[in-house]
């Protein structure tokens, strides 16, 4: 537990972001498939792309993935491509987190795959082979992770894969943000005119140099501080402004918004106030395109006493934790009004409680470090579980200290 305080509640300094993990997750998956070795430069050290990259290395029997989904997922497509026999399992939440639709998929492909305790649910036993059939159609309303772990195990089956869409597509983003990892990597892969297939030919992946650039999703956090601060001047080093990655899109939302104001500045982002804040009174946003970014404007909104309805959230009830639920429950205690329903959270300002707040975490890394800079307009602010960040961001709380944020062990 850690106690959070901003004496001045003006930021100024320059920040240093973790490398995305959702391309060094998808790169780690390639260099295991491709038939010769390369560099990753920059891989993540998130705890989320060690584990898998541990698993990767050491080939173990039983590939125990945490609290990892996305190792959970890519793993489980990856370990249909092998022959050997697999027990892929994790950690509590993990055996809560549903796996069915990718399992239904690659069983349809001639993949041996068998539940070891839930239905639908992990852990499992997974026996593959390189000759798996070359269609499959699959859900692609629930997790777009699910056809992203298909996409990269394309290349590596005998006669390539065509993977036909069923339905509406969720986080589209991350969909394309793998067939970009894999173009680099000259995989033979198009999307089909209407949207609805992804085609792949069995051409193998080209051992290329590969760098992984910054994490957007981990630059947010900054947008928030920015946007709380009395003043502010951030320089987020080496972010590019123009990124694959789907989270780069808030930067229009906190613009248009939340008054800020960024510009690139060689290889850098600078975040600075408007000169004149826009006053814009309330908003809305469909996150379907950018889910991992609905904690942290739902945090802003709150504290800045923005009124924001938030849709577009079906995926968030399934991740480390309820995800609306817990937003619901730590937001309520700044006073402000949280409606939610199955798919979207609604923000009633004004914000009413700014003395001592001490929120939990849920063992999520995200609702850590977008509740955190609830320090700016709060006394101070308590963490449960500070460690949890390690998961995607492991130097998140020196960063904060670098803008003056005071962070000592809680009571």
């Amino acid at each position: 537990m850690i106690r959070i305080t901003h004496p001045t509640k003006v930021v100024k300094g320059s920040i240093t972001l973790p490398t995305s993990k959702s391309i060094s997750n998808r790169a780690l998956i390639i260099q295991a498939l491709c038939e010769e070795p390369f560099t990753i430069k920059n891989l993540s050290e998130a705890e989320d792309t060690q584990v898998l990259k541990h698993i990767l290395d050491s080939k173990p029997a039983i590939a125990d993935v945490g609290d990892a989904g996305t190792a959970m997922r890519f793993l489980l497509a990856y370990y249909a491509t092998q022959p050997n026999g697999v027990t892929l399992t994790g950690s509590a939440r993990m055996k809560e987190r549903p796996i069915g639709p990718l399992v239904d998929a690659l069983r349809s492909m001639g993949a041996e795959i068998t539940y070891l305790e839930k239905e639908g649910y992990p852990p499992v036993m997974v026996k593959g082979s390189r000759n798996l059939n070359n269609r499959v159609t699959i859900r692609s309303n629930i997790s777009s992770q699910f056809i992203s772990a298909l996409m990269l195990i394309g290349p590596a089956i005998k006669g390539g894969l065509r993977i036909v869409l069923d339905g509406p597509v969720t986080s589209s983003s991350y969909i394309d943000l793998t067939y970009n990892v894999m173009y680099f990597m000259d995989a033979d892969i198009e999307m089909s005119e209407d949207g609805k297939e992804i085609i792949i030919e069995a051409v193998e992946y080209e051992a290329n140099y590969f760098v992984v650039e910054p994490d957007w999703s981990a630059a947010s956090y900054f947008f928030e501080i920015a946007a709380l601060a009395k003043s502010t001047d951030i320089v987020l080093e080496n972010l590019p402004i123009l990124s694959n990655q789907g989270d780069s899109g808030i930067v229009d939302l906190y613009e248009a918004v939340f008054d800020l104001q960024c510009s690139a500045e060689g290889k850098s982002i600078r975040i600075k106030k408007q000169a004149r804040p826009l006053g814009i009174a309330d908003a809305e946003f469909d996150f379907t395109e950018m889910p991992d970014m609905a904690q942290t404007i739902a945090a802003t909104a709150a504290a800045v006493g923005v009124e924001f309805m938030l849709t577009g959230l079906k995926t968030l009830r399934i991740k480390e934790t309820d995800r609306i639920n817990a937003l619901k429950n730590e937001l309520e205690k700044l006073g402000v009004g949280v409606e939610v329903g199955d798919d979207w959270i609604k923000i009633n300002p004004p914000l009413k409680a700014t003395g001592d707040l001490q929120f939990n975490t849920y063992n999520d890394h995200r609702m850590a470090m977008a509740l955190a800079p609830l320090a700016l307009v709060a006394d101070s602010v308590t963490i449960d579980n500070a460690a949890v960040v390690n998961k995607s961001f492991p130097g998140y709380w020196n960063e904060l200290r670098k803008l003056g944020f005071i962070i000592n062990p809680g009571s």
